[in-house]
């Protein structure tokens, strides 16, 4: 299930988090300790960065900046200790202040680095027009399904829905009409799957479901529903589509995605050759 895929990867990134800001602190008191044994004539300050950057990429800005507290306190200690002597206090303060600034601009351009990256990676998984996943993700997370179902020995179906006469829409409405629509049939879907299930638009007018743990009878249950919240989604705004659609249900599934799809594909096309406008769900083996 897409949830207990999401969940391993939480929990896995939640010890990475632990084990990022235990090793930041850990490496922070040990210059610290370097800083104190070489004295007030050799200081390892800039290394300071090393647990902080770390911390900062792995966990967030937020920890970084904390680090980056722990870091300046600690040199701080190590400083005094060593037996360095201001000849005024505002020398230390100076001296502090200078610091604790460098390593938070530092955490700054790492934390906006970190952030660009993430939303690039987002963007390279989403369609730019519906918010739904794109075909790269729909094949990199239909295969994770696939490896699971076949483990534990669960049913997946996969579907492939088509919009019917969209170019109608297009040549009478014009094309943010039909960006328009497509953007209603993917808030329609998305609110009417389940939270396991797995949208994506892979083409102009044509979008794939993944429905893991559903056979042909749950197939047939999800889909009525889906096409009667479509038929009133559609209605309500005045447009003239109806969907053709393709379910191919696999109580054990292939161990490829192309070998999904081309079975839903062609259950979709067989729709579309007649009279379209129907789901059509097969069980494949």
């Amino acid at each position: 299930m897409v949830e207990g895929l999401i969940y391993q990867f939480n929990t896995q990134m939640q010890k990475n988090k632990r084990l990022a800001i235990s090793s930041g602190v850990l490496l922070c008191l040990f210059l610290g300790a370097i800083d104190y044994v070489t004295g007030e004539e050799l200081t390892f300050f800039i290394f300071y960065l090393i647990p902080i950057l770390w911390v900062a990429w792995v966990v967030d800005t937020n920890a970084g900046y904390v680090t980056a507290i722990l870091g300046v306190f600690v040199w701080g200690v190590a400083d005094n200790y060593s037996g360095h002597q201001y000849s005024a206090q505002a020398y230390l303060v100076w001296d502090v202040l200078v610091r604790l600034g460098f390593f938070v601009a530092n955490v700054y351009m790492i934390g906006r680095l970190r952030h660009a990256i993430n939303r690039e990676k987002a963007a390279a998984r989403t369609d730019h027009l519906t918010g739904v996943a794109n075909s790269k993700a729909f094949f990199e997370m239909t295969q994770l399904e696939i490896q699971r179902c076949r483990r534990d020995q669960k049913p997946l179906s996969v579907a492939f829905l088509d919009c019917d006469n969209f170019k109608e829409v297009n040549d009478r409405f014009g094309h943010a009409k039909g960006d328009e629509f497509l953007r209603q049939v993917a808030n329609t879907l998305k609110k009417d799957l389940r939270t396991t299930d797995i949208l994506a638009r892979v083409g102009g007018d044509e979008f794939a479901m993944v429905l893991p743990d559903a056979d042909a009878q749950d197939a047939n249950t999800i889909f009525v529903r889906l096409r009667n919240s479509l038929d009133d989604a559609m209605r309500a705004r005045g447009f003239i589509v109806t969907m053709s659609v393709g379910v191919a249900s696999f109580s054990t599934p292939p161990k490829e995605v192309k070998d999904l799809v081309a079975q839903a594909d062609k259950f979709m096309y067989a729709v579309k050759k007649h009279g379209k406008n129907r789901v059509n769900i097969q069980t494949v083996n």
